[in-house]
């Protein structure tokens, strides 16, 4: 489950839907935490019924909540 909620036009919204968590070889996950914050936690998902870039452009952020 990914989700998100956020105020837009003064009205709370909230986009959901479906991700599966996948593990990614040892290699690629240490090649993505050296390109960004540490400090952040990080998931690697494939999204069901949004592209990536989709997602991107609705949610306006890098990331999405697990549920």
């Amino acid at each position: 489950m990914r989700s998100r909620v956020y105020v837009e036009d003064d009205t709370l919204k909230a986009d959901v839907g479906r991700a599966t968590v996948v593990d990614l070889p040892p290699e690629e996950t240490t090649r993505r935490w050296a390109i960004t914050t540490s400090q952040w936690l990080m998931m690697s998902a494939v999204l069901h019924g949004v592209s990536r870039d989709a997602m991107m452009a609705q949610h306006k952020a890098n990331h999405s909540q697990r549920g």
